[in-house]
């Protein structure tokens, strides 16, 4: 999304991450902006196919802004209690 440059492998790469929490996660695409969470966060119909990761809700859009966010002001130098925070 920035136009850095990234390495492409010949072949695919398993990423896992082992939880007993996966609606606590959300996975990004630094390349499209898209933003994945699992199928835990929603309700499943029964007898339905569920792929494992759907695009995230936005509950899951909005807690990955704030933590963005939270992050640009901590770069800038502020803490997060800070009344500063409120005018970004």
């Amino acid at each position: 999304m920035d136009g850095s440059k990234v390495k492409h492998l010949d072949k695919k790469v398993k990423l896992t991450i082992d939880t007993k929490c996966p609606q606590k996660w959300a996975f990004v695409d630094m390349e499209t902006g898209e933003i994945w969470v699992h199928k835990t966060r929603f309700f499943q119909k029964k007898n339905a196919l569920w792929v494992d990761f759907y695009r995230a809700d936005e509950k899951a859009l909005l807690m990955v802004r704030n933590i963005a966010a939270g992050r640009v002001v901590e770069k800038m130098g502020y803490s997060a209690n800070e009344n500063n925070n409120s005018q970004l």
